[in-house]
């Protein structure tokens, strides 16, 4: 993958940023494509041509936030491995097919509509209070519950015990919590006279 970013990329800046914006999410992509379709030698071709798509979109991948990008890069793998079962009418054992899927989330229904906004609700709010928590914060909670990493994984990239994480991540949530709850602080109950209180407590979504 490295020898394709090499002859892809003309800009050595470019050619430097999507190599270590590689390296950093590879785990993530290979992980999204195996969820849905647990073939190691086609994901091997779906992040190749990931990659291939993301590469012209350096531009907007340098200005996020990489909550963001880590949100983008697994809506492009997943967009890219159901294109890729689709073309290739993928029903195997190893995998089932698009309408077998649909049926399957049919029997295990997601989120009401209700739930879903307030989800969504959830994550922007988050995103407005991202850039004021500390790096460490923004690392563990992406590492944690957006790439998935392990507690082992987290604790050698920050140099610290393992037994440490748990208690950092809490710490993490409780700051994440607290900067929200103020920036909802302002919002008062409508048709309420005189209430201050929050519309609605803010919830961290993971």
């Amino acid at each position: 993958m490295l020898a394709l970013l090499s002859v892809s990329i003309e800009d050595p800046n470019d050619r430097e940023f999507m190599t270590q914006f590689y390296l950093q999410y590879e785990r993530l992509m290979y992980a999204t494509v195996l969820k849905r379709l647990p073939d190691q030698e086609a994901a091997k071709d779906i992040v190749q041509d990931c990659v291939i798509k993301l590469i012209p979109r350096i531009p907007f991948l340098r200005r996020q936030e990489r909550c963001v990008n880590a949100s983008y890069v697994v809506s492009t793998v997943r967009n890219t491995t159901i294109n890729y079962m689709r073309k290739q009418g993928r029903t195997d054992g190893r995998c089932c097919s698009l309408e077998e899927q649909d049926e399957q989330d049919m029997v295990m229904p997601g989120p009401s509509l209700d739930e879903r906004i307030i989800l969504e609700e959830q994550k922007d709010r988050l995103m407005q209070i991202w850039s004021n928590l500390p790096d460490e914060d923004q690392l563990l909670l992406e590492g944690k519950y957006i790439l998935g990493y392990k507690d082992a994984e987290l604790a050698d990239m920050l140099g610290c015990k393992k037994d440490s994480i748990r208690m950092k991540l809490t710490r993490a949530r409780r700051r994440a919590f607290q900067l929200m709850t103020e920036e909802e602080g302002d919002r008062v109950c409508p048709g309420v006279k005189n209430c201050r209180r929050p519309m609605r407590t803010p919830c961290l979504p993971f």
